[in-house]
């Protein structure tokens, strides 16, 4: 794979952009707290980092256990921990993240950013570099590079081009063409519901394609609830929400000139949704999905693939609710539906604001709207460019890699030996649980035929930009949708199918795989040269996350091939629930901003926190938590932190987090994760090795949960 010789530079500086540029932001904290410059931190006489950066040959040899180390001391420095020695103990959340909010500020246009969002941005800012070169740079080798040259040819219309105005004739073609639909007919109320599936919109419901849940090797129609243009079903009983709706409703039947609608009328008939949809906790049981048998005008979709509902109970409820709905009002839900879901891409303050004031969503600057727009059109193409700007060689690409193989493979040795040494399990369930662990899929990196340009060329045939950016993004969604539409009836391939450069992991229930993307394989995360604990304590608890959701409150459920069926003994079933719910007693006792959390609906993800700080610690103390070389501490210039300090700290850094508090306090309605807070906290207080390490007495009053 040959680079694009404009990319060397940026390539040879990939490895340590994420830290080069949070030291900058730490040398203006310090400086803001009345140190003169970073030199005071590192000039003692006994610097043990000055000693490191004298020896040429010690820094090559650890120059990534320096470059974690120096953030971990910056951050407690910000932190002034020594001043709040109580709130480490207490609240050690606080003690950490007070000192990375003070040195990465957030952008003003999110109203979350944390860790990850923040790693998103380097590498937004990468890509943008590459794409604000010259077309005419972009080769590979010594032959054009049609990758680069596809996303350099969309960014270039999306800058000039986005956010046209909402009188653009393209849009008002399909706006006359959806007003032309007859609802009250089967076949109009079929194809309303088709041109809601291409859009992306809520009218009524949502649909995708994806493995069958009790027959994982193929591949199904799901049938999403849906229909509700506010956040949340309880979000139609508070006023201020329900004033932010109607504004909206308001402007889109005059400005769009849709006869006969009533705003109020159609908030009503969304409030009647909002009646029979089904809460988030019941939206998370896995067994609520159940296979539809026929068709109807509501479900067009050829009867030849197998169609899955995901909330049974509100699909027989909504045909009498829209029999008792007169046609007009059905008519202008659907054309408001079309519109919220297209005009966020245009130049209508109206949708703007009330994405911001009732969803706390807000308008990004354009080019964070270009960058996010290609990675979601062509996600394969956007990251191969990103790739192979990334990586100089394959050779390096494949050492990271391997690396984290490795690193995947101890965290499942350690899952497999905290099955083996359980106590309340029958013997034959140590032994489905062992195989199931040791069935889980790793897919680290990318799949394999995204790092050649052919295939992705081949894979995007067809996608070629059109004279303007609103008729690029209807033709590209359109042959995505036709891709999605082409995988029905056909086999499982079990492959990754988000992009490679997305900054998160995951886990696949129906596929029981764990995905590490390389999106996420950069610091403050991972480096490839970052000591053992350190990585522990970064992607190691990551990885060590999603693990256990192969066997949490929700991923039990399926078995070693990801098939949902009932694989559990009943008394070990039994024990696993009484045991679980114990984390639910536990962040029962939490709230954020004076509101409880909802410690059913975080349950799964809570589980996964508290196993996942359980496997790394016990990895991690195996080295004693020792980085190559020490961290020095910013109280005691010359004196090294104690390593456990150190592990702790890097640990919850990855989750600190700025969330408004507006937007922190409606996150709970229906967030699967704990507040950051509470995930660093929940966690560490269930965990001896923290109270050992960091001498704090545990102060809590439930007990100690431990589910293995």
């Amino acid at each position: 794979m040959a680079p694009p010789p404009r990319c060397r530079p940026l390539r040879a500086r990939a490895a340590a952009a994420g830290l080069a540029l949070l030291l900058l932001l730490l040398a203006l904290v310090v400086t803001a707290h009345g140190s003169s410059s970073t030199d005071s931190l590192w000039t003692p006489r006994k610097s043990l980092v000055a000693m490191a950066r004298a020896d040429p040959q010690l820094l090559r040899a650890n120059r990534g256990s320096l470059e974690a180390g120096e953030l971990v001391s910056k951050i407690l420095a910000a932190s002034n921990v020594s001043a709040h020695r109580p709130t480490v103990c207490g609240d050690f959340h606080e003690s950490v993240c007070r000192g990375w909010r003070e040195l990465v500020k957030k952008p003003d246009h999110l109203t979350r950013f944390g860790v990850l969002a923040w790693m998103r941005d380097m590498h937004r800012d990468a890509f943008l570099s590459l794409l604000q070169s010259p077309r005419e740079s972009f080769r590979a080798g010594d032959a054009p590079s049609p990758s680069l040259a596809l996303v350099h040819d969309m960014y270039r219309q999306c800058r000039s081009g986005a956010h046209p105005s909402p009188r653009s004739p393209f849009l008002w073609s399909h706006v006359a063409r959806w007003k032309r639909l007859r609802l009250d007919t089967p076949r109009g109320l079929a194809q309303a519901v088709r041109e809601s599936t291409f859009l992306g919109a809520h009218f009524l419901y949502a649909t995708t394609v994806d493995a069958n849940n009790q027959k994982s090797s193929e591949m199904v129609r799901w049938i999403v609830q849906g229909g509700l243009s506010l956040a949340n079903k309880k979000s139609y009983a508070v006023a201020e929400q329900r004033a932010h709706l109607l504004a909206l409703l308001r402007s889109l039947i005059a400005d769009f000139e849709i006869d006969g609608a009533i705003a109020e009328e159609i908030v009503a008939f969304e409030e009647a949704l909002a009646r029979i949809s089904l809460d988030p906790i019941t939206l998370r049981n896995p067994d609520l999905p159940a296979r539809y048998h026929g068709r109807s005008a509501l479900f067009p979709f050829p009867n030849k693939y197998p169609v899955i509902l995901n909330a049974p109970p509100y699909f027989r409820a909504l045909p009498a609710l829209l029999r008792a709905t007169p046609t007009r009002v059905l008519r202008a839900y659907f054309l408001t539906a079309q519109l919220q879901a297209i005009l966020p891409a245009f130049e209508y303050s109206p949708v703007h604001t009330f994405r911001d004031a009732a969803l706390h969503i807000r308008r990004p600057p354009r080019d964070d709207y270009c960058m996010t727009s290609i990675n979601n059109l062509v996600p394969y193409l956007a990251a191969h460019v990103q790739l192979r700007d990334h990586y100089p060689t394959v050779a390096e690409m494949r050492r990271v890699q391997r690396d984290v193989r490795l690193l995947v493979l101890r965290i499942q040795n350690a899952y497999l030996r905290l099955l083996a040494r359980n106590k309340w399990m029958s013997r034959t369930m140590i032994a489905r649980t062992t195989r199931k662990m040791r069935s889980v899929r790793h897919m680290i990196g990318a799949e394999a035929w995204i790092l050649s340009e052919a295939k992705v060329m081949r894979y995007y045939r067809g996608y070629e930009v059109q004279p303007t950016w609103e008729e690029t993004l209807w033709q590209f969604r359109k042959l995505n949708l036709g891709k999605l539409d082409r995988k029905l009836g056909r086999p499982n391939d079990r492959q990754f199918t988000q992009s490679p450069m997305i900054v998160n992991a995951f886990y696949s229930q129906s596929n029981n795989r764990i995905s590490i993307p390389f999106g996420i394989l950069h610091p403050p995360v991972y480096h490839v040269d970052y000591p053992f604990p350190i990585k522990l304590a970064g992607i190691g608890m990551i990885i060590a996350h999603e693990f256990t959701h192969a066997l949490d409150s929700r991923g039990r459920h399926y078995d070693w091939n990801g098939n949902l069926k009932d694989w559990w003994e009943p008394a070990d079933c039994a024990t696993f629930s009484k045991r679980s719910k114990c984390y639910e007693d536990q962040y029962a006792q939490y709230t954020v901003h004076g509101l409880p959390m909802n410690p059913k609906l975080t349950k799964a993800e809570n589980i996964a926190d508290n196993i996942a700080v359980r496997l790394v610690t016990s990895l991690a103390s195996s080295k004693d938590y020792l980085p190559t070389i020490p961290v020095e501490d910013p109280r005691e210039p010359g004196s090294p932190l104690d390593p456990g300090q150190v592990f702790f700290t890097y640990l919850a850094t990855v989750w600190c987090v700025h969330f408004d508090a507006a937007a922190e306090k409606a996150s709970l309605l229906k967030a699967v994760h704990a507040p950051s807070k509470w995930r660093i906290n929940g966690s560490l207080q269930n965990s001896p090795e923290f109270h050992t390490r960091l001498a704090c007495p545990r102060t809590a009053t439930h007990p100690r949960c431990t589910l293995w």
